[in-house]
């Protein structure tokens, strides 16, 4: 099983063509796609990026094993940047303008990686924080993942033993939030683990409210 890993903040983006094409179209030509989302994190809250205060071992590693994008702009809304990270375009151009009811919506015709990846053979899945779209078709069901575990709107109100969605319904969970995200993403690659696949892991965290495990303060 191949991996490709990507790490983002939802203050940085990323180019992501319309269309998919594989010169070898076997399962095993196609790397599988984890793309890590964090939400309200900037350029210098890592200790990767020489923040003094703050230790971010995991993304420092991750970081340092693949390619850092230091030159780049972004929209300052975080809905704005999703859509312009799931597609590949200007935050304008797939209708989001803002973070509030009916501003946050991407449009159903844009194109997102999902999209494209499904066309070629991939199970898809969106784990975590949406933002783009509160109603159907503009959720992640609509918006071409095949599954999807989290929350629509811009934030959740308690990190520990709050409850998400998974698909339509709501689902109870326990203990904290960025935990089960973690752990549904687990699932989701064990599962299909033999087959192509796009993994969306989007946290709500460093985003308020400002939570944390007993383990993790002073």
């Amino acid at each position: 099983m191949r991996v490709f890993s990507i790490v983002l903040t939802v203050l940085a983006g990323a180019f992501l063509g319309p269309a998919v094409t594989w010169a070898d179209d076997t399962p095993a030509s196609r790397p599988n796609v984890v793309l890590i989302l964090t939400d309200d994190q900037g350029y210098g809250d890592l200790s990767l990026h020489g923040n003094p205060h703050l230790e971010t071992p995991h993304i420092d590693a991750l970081g340092k094993s693949g390619v850092q994008f230091e030159r780049f702009y972004v929209n300052s809304f975080c809905a704005p940047t999703r859509a312009a990270l799931l597609t590949g375009r200007y935050p304008l151009r797939t209708g989001v303008f803002g973070v509030t009811h009916n501003k946050e919506a991407m449009r159903t015709n844009e194109t997102t990686i999902a999209e494209a990846l499904k066309t070629a053979g991939y199970r898809t899945t969106c784990i975590g924080k949406w933002h783009n779209g509160e109603q159907y078709p503009y959720t992640p069901p609509g918006q071409g993942f095949d599954e999807f575990f989290g929350f629509h709107n811009g934030h959740i109100n308690n990190y520990f033993n709050t409850t998400l969605i998974r698909g339509s319904k709501p689902a109870a969970t326990e203990g904290f939030s960025s935990d089960v995200l973690t752990d549904e993403a687990i699932r989701f690659i064990q599962k299909n683990k033999t087959s192509p696949f796009f993994c969306h892991l989007s946290f709500n965290a460093p985003h308020s409210p400002y939570q944390v495990p007993d383990k993790y303060y002073d």
